[in-house]
């Protein structure tokens, strides 16, 4: 059956190709920027699938600037120490070790 179609061939693979797009962009979300443990709720039928990251990637930050704002006192900084490069080397006057 292949040898007969001859060049025919590349217009079935170029025609599943094609009609590869939309069903890519309808049917299958992105995954970028969710995290693995995320996934499920990207991939909920009740989200259509074009739009289902910009709302999971929405839903999470949303949660994430809750539990910052939540746990804002964890967070402090430490204003008592300084930025200075403290040197714990110790230098040798003498070349005199004693053993």
């Amino acid at each position: 059956m292949i040898e007969s179609m001859q060049y025919g061939i590349y217009f079935f693979f170029a025609a599943l190709a094609a009609l590869s797009i939309p069903f890519v962009f309808f049917f299958i979300p992105e995954t970028k920027g969710i995290a693995l443990e995320d996934m499920d709720k990207l991939f909920d039928r009740s989200l259509p699938a074009h739009r289902a990251h910009k709302f999971v990637l929405a839903k999470l930050r949303a949660e994430s600037d809750a539990l910052t704002h939540e746990n804002r006192n964890l967070y402090k900084l430490d204003t008592n120490k300084s930025n200075e490069i403290q040197n714990i080397e110790h230098t040798v006057s003498s070349g005199n070790w004693c053993l």
